[in-house]
This record gives C-alpha cells, sequence and structure tokens, in this order.
C-alpha cells in the first residue's frame, strides 16, 4: 500500500511540474506546424513547375489533389495503428522525414509528373498526416481543460504556412532560378526545423487529465460552480474508434463538420476570382483581398477556440453556421467594402470549424482515445475541401458566375443549423441518461 502511495504522489509531482512546461510544449507544436504547412503555398509553386517541365497546369494541380486525397486515405487507414504504436514525437520525427525529404527530393525531377505525384503527393503527404493531426491532438492532451484554445492555436500554426512560405519560397526562387533547387532547400530547412523542435513533444504523464480535472474542482467555489465543472470536464461518451463509428452522433457530427467548412472552403479556394468579379478589380488588386482571408482565416481558428471554451464546441459550431449563413446572405446582395467583409466572415468561420474539429470530437466521443478517433474525423477536413470548392468551381463554368455558389453556402449552413440542434438534443438525452445512472450507482 505504501509503495502504491508514493507511486501515486510520484506520479502527481511529475503532472505539476509538467503543467509548468506545457506551454513550452504547445509553442514547439505551433511552430512544427508552421513549418508544415508548405501545401498552402502551392499556388506559388505550381506555375515554375509548369514553366520549367512544360506541364499543363490541370496536371501539375493534380498533384495537389493527390496530396489531399492520399494524406486523407493514409489517415484512416494507418492514423489509429500509429497512435497506438508510436508517441507523439517519434511520430513527428518519422513525418518529419516524408514531408521535409519528400519536398527535398523534387530536386531530381526530370520532367516526369509522376515524380511530383510520388514525392510530394504520395510521401510529402503521408508525412504531413504524421504531423498535423497528430499535433492537433496532442495538443488536446497538453490541455484537457482549454481544447478550444490549444487546437485553435495549434491550427492557426498550420494555416500561417500561406502567410510565410509563399513569399519566402518567391524570393528564393528568384535568387535560384531553379524551382527544383528552390524546393530542395524548403524541404531540407523544414526537416531540419522539425527534427530540431521534435525533443521539446514530450508526453504528458498517465494522470495529468485527472490531476486538472481535480484542480478545477477543487478551485470551484461553492457546490453549483463544482457540478458545472464536473459537467463540462465529462465528455457525452467515452468511445474507442471502432466504437464512436458505430453510434449516429459520430455520423451527425461528420455533417455538420463538412458542411461548415464546405461553405468557407469556397470562398478560401475561389477567393481572387471572386472579388474579380463581383468587384471589378484586377489580380493583383485581388491579391490585397486574398492576405485579409489569409488573416480571417487565422483569427478565426483563435478566437472561435477560445469561445468555444466558454460557450461549449458543438454550441460554436452550431453559431458559426448561424454567423456564414448571414455572411452568405451578404455575398449575393452587398458589394463594395461589405462584399469584402462578408468574405472575410466566412473564411473566419472556416477557420473556426477547422480548429473544432478535434475538440468536437474530444467533446462527443473523450479524450481517452483522441488520437485515434481524431484521425477518423479529421476527414471531414478533407471531404469539405474536395466537396465545396468542386461544386462552386462547376456553378462558376456552367452559370459564369458565383451567384448560386453562395446560394449553395446559405443551403449548407441552414443544414449545419438543423443538425447542430439534433447533435445538441442528443447530448441532453445522454447526459441526462448518464446522471440518471449515477444516482442509481
Amino acid at each position: 500500500m505504501k509503495i502504491g502511495k508514493k507511486g501515486a504522489g510520484m506520479n502527481k509531482t511529475q503532472s505539476k511540474k509538467f503543467k509548468k512546461t506545457r506551454w513550452l510544449c504547445l509553442t514547439a507544436g505551433i511552430l512544427i506546424e508552421a513549418l508544415a504547412g508548405f501545401c498552402y503555398a502551392w499556388s506559388v509553386v505550381q506555375t515554375p513547375l509548369v514553366e520549367k517541365y512544360g506541364w499543363s497546369i490541370s496536371a501539375a494541380a493534380t498533384g495537389y489533389t493527390i496530396y489531399f486525397i492520399s494524406g486523407m486515405v493514409f489517415s484512416v487507414l494507418f492514423g489509429s495503428a500509429l497512435k497506438k504504436r508510436l508517441t507523439a514525437r517519434q511520430e513527428v520525427i518519422l513525418g518529419a522525414i516524408l514531408y521535409g525529404g519528400g519536398i527535398a527530393a523534387l530536386r531530381f525531377m526530370t520532367g516526369s509528373i509522376w515524380f511530383l505525384y510520388l514525392s510530394f503527393g504520395l510521401v510529402a503527404s503521408m508525412g504531413t498526416v504524421m504531423i498535423y493531426p497528430v499535433l492537433v491532438a496532442y495538443a488536446l492532451e497538453l490541455f484537457p481543460d482549454k481544447t478550444g484554445l490549444a487546437s485553435g492555436v495549434m491550427t492557426a500554426g498550420y494555416g500561417l504556412g500561406a502567410v510565410i512560405w509563399a513569399p519566402l519560397l518567391v524570393f528564393l526562387n528568384r535568387r535560384v532560378g531553379d524551382i527544383a533547387m528552390t524546393l530542395f532547400y524548403m524541404g531540407a530547412m523544414f526537416l531540419t526545423g522539425i527534427l530540431m523542435l521534435s525533443p521539446l513533444i514530450q508526453t504528458p504523464p498517465e494522470d495529468f487529465r485527472e490531476m486538472l480535472r481535480e484542480d478545477m474542482r477543487a478551485n470551484a467555489s461553492n457546490e453549483s460552480m463544482k457540478k458545472k465543472a464536473k459537467r463540462k470536464q465529462e465528455p457525452i461518451y467515452d468511445l474507442d474508434q471502432s466504437q464512436m463509428m458505430k453510434t449516429p452522433m459520430f455520423y451527425w457530427a461528420m455533417i455538420v463538420l463538412i458542411a461548415g467548412m464546405a461553405s468557407g472552403g469556397m470562398v478560401v479556394t475561389q477567393g481572387s476570382p471572386m472579388v474579380q468579379m463581383k468587384l471589378g478589380i484586377t489580380a493583383a488588386e485581388a491579391a490585397t483581398v486574398v492576405s485579409l482571408l489569409a488573416v480571417a482565416n487565422t483569427a478565426g481558428r483563435i478566437v472561435c477556440g477560445v469561445v468555444s471554451d466558454r460557450l461549449g464546441k458543438t454550441r460554436t459550431v452550431g453559431l458559426l453556421h448561424a454567423v456564414t449563413l448571414a455572411v452568405m446572405a451578404a455575398l449575393i446582395t452587398r458589394r463594395g467594402t461589405m462584399f469584402v467583409a462578408a468574405m472575410m466572415g466566412a473564411v473566419f468561420c472556416y477557420g473556426g470549424f477547422a480548429c473544432q474539429v478535434a475538440p468536437v470530437t474530444e467533446e462527443l466521443f473523450g479524450g481517452k482515445h483522441i488520437g485515434a478517433n481524431y484521425s477518423v474525423t479529421y476527414l471531414s477536413i478533407g471531404l469539405a475541401s474536395l466537396f465545396g470548392p468542386q461544386i462552386v468551381g462547376f456553378i462558376r463554368d456552367y452559370f459564369g458566375n458565383y451567384e448560386l455558389g453562395y446560394l449553395f453556402g446559405a443551403v449548407m449552413a441552414g443544414v449545419g443549423i438543423l443538425v447542430s440542434v439534433q447533435i445538441i438534443r442528443m447530448m441532453k438525452k445522454v447526459q441526462s441518461q448518464n446522471a440518471g445512472t449515477s444516482s442509481e450507482i
């Protein structure tokens, strides 16, 4: 008995020490995510590749599509197995080798488009999936008491890729004069940077989550606050991946997330031509608006992450759908500055949805298996990125404008509101059942 108590005391001491260093771990994760966000700079890579190798634009763009699809498939098929066998740090190290190495290997292209598809579309993509979703789930392990904030800043780090790497790549390519050599330098930098930061990705002690729960309850000043704190900590379910996928709640959650990101994703991918067509401005002038959209995307991830810690993750998603419905209506009816503001609102909501995928997964299905469960719900980001932009692109090609695309976004937001209400009702029902079971015990 004494040995057990001593061991428990040592674990608690380790947890308290780790609580002080977890901010350093989170900062390292954010920096690694920024290094892993190169895919958002793809638009500035594509043109130099086409000019150097004589590929068609569609052939080069297929490389990005393969990158996205292969990442989704890899995450679903192998994400859970890797989580069981490797720590977050080990996954990040392996991911860095594949991601940085896959980009650096583009130095050896001889003109075959299949080399691009293999090295970037497949290898680098697998590496990214071993970094981005893994560190988002890791952030929730670091801050089970602030999952919205943790997920928000971690996904914001990844989203900074377009802001940081696009101008750097343009500058470096002008100096080097060869896009293949430029990509070699970029890949080597990503690999080195992530490996240098990886020692700071430390695994939380086993009882870390429970220690934070005890502290939160102890800090509650009265009985009602203690009950509220307890409800806030308890997930709706506590399920592993296979159990999660058998519940209706999982499919409702996927619908509400995909609908939200599909709406905002239209503006993320088509922002420049949208504003050019609506306001009659040049591509150079539209670039300023695109920069504003990148800022809105990042801000949405951080702000909505903080808000969700107070309001609740699923309720925050429902609120984001209501805002999306309003801004989609504004995109149809407004012009000038108000149109640009509505675009920023749509992208702000997109960032908010993106940062809520992991916290919603944790809120509904528990934190014990968050890494494995998130590897599946992460699929919602990829599906929305393929689903929304494809539809709005078809609408633009067929009708010659984006007006019906905005209407489509409004419909998706309406669906999201209804499904959010359904999920909240189901949550209350399960919570009531859980409370009844607890009282009987």
